[in-house]
């Protein structure tokens, strides 16, 4: 598959939102021989995905975590190397909700797949899946584990780059402003003066300019809006 990831290399490379992201990985999916695709980022207690699974499927086994209970996930947490998989070998000894999950997966044609799992620091980590209607496994034997891992991490890397810039879009001017001065040294004070604001309403606008960049420290937001260029 070191052609495949390759070519993932190449379209997670050109601009664009995270939809043409998506739907360029979509046409490769298709082109590998696969069904579906699945990029899962596990953030503390937070699910992120992106996927061309049916929505019925997102919503009864992403939307409310059951993906979790997934002996591939379960396995793919433990490991930091692709590997390949097959449902057929997990059956035998599965709880009754994994059993569901397996049967509700057979019916969409999801009988094996190739997981690649990567740390993204902090004890986070990403899962990148692809399905194939296979009953077979695939061969990874001959798979650079290095060059699958490092096209999953400028995936990763894309859809968090987007997806920050899109969040902080939101940055409104007041915030900008604030976060201007706190960077240039001032104390909330000295902001509160200048703004013609309160000192509560000074710590508002930043905590709201916080939750719009993603982060929770004053220093954050004035790194994450520095390196988006917002002041």
């Amino acid at each position: 598959m070191n052609a495949w990831f390759t070519k993932l290399l190449d379209v997670t490379a050109l601009p664009g939102a995270a939809d043409q992201i998506c739907e360029r990985i979509v046409q490769l999916t298709t082109e590998g021989g696969f069904s579906y695709f699945c990029y899962l980022r596990l953030k503390g207690e937070t699910i992120d995905y992106k996927t061309n699974l049916p929505p019925d499927w997102q919503e009864t086994f992403l939307s409310n975590r059951r993906i979790l209970q997934d002996p591939e996930v379960i396995n793919a947490r433990r490991r930091r190397v692709i590997y390949s998989w097959s449902q057929e070998n997990q059956l035998k000894h599965s709880t009754e909700p994994v059993k569901s999950m397996r049967s509700v997966s057979k019916k969409l044609g999801i009988r094996s797949g190739v997981t690649v799992p990567i740390a993204t620091g902090f004890g986070h980590q990403v899962i990148f899946s692809l399905y194939s209607p296979s009953e077979v496994r695939r061969d990874v034997s001959d798979t650079d584990p290095v060059l699958a891992a490092t096209a999953v991490a400028q995936l990763h890397a894309r859809l968090e780059h987007v997806r920050t810039r899109t969040t902080a879009a939101r940055l409104n001017a007041r915030e900008a402003r604030c976060l201007r001065w706190i960077a240039e040294g001032k104390s909330i004070s000295v902001v509160a003066d200048l703004e013609g604001l309160s000192y509560g309403g000074v710590r508002f606008v930043i905590q709201n300019a916080k939750e719009a960049l993603g982060v929770v420290s004053l220093p954050q937001a004035t790194a994450a809006a520095k390196e988006l260029k917002l002041i």
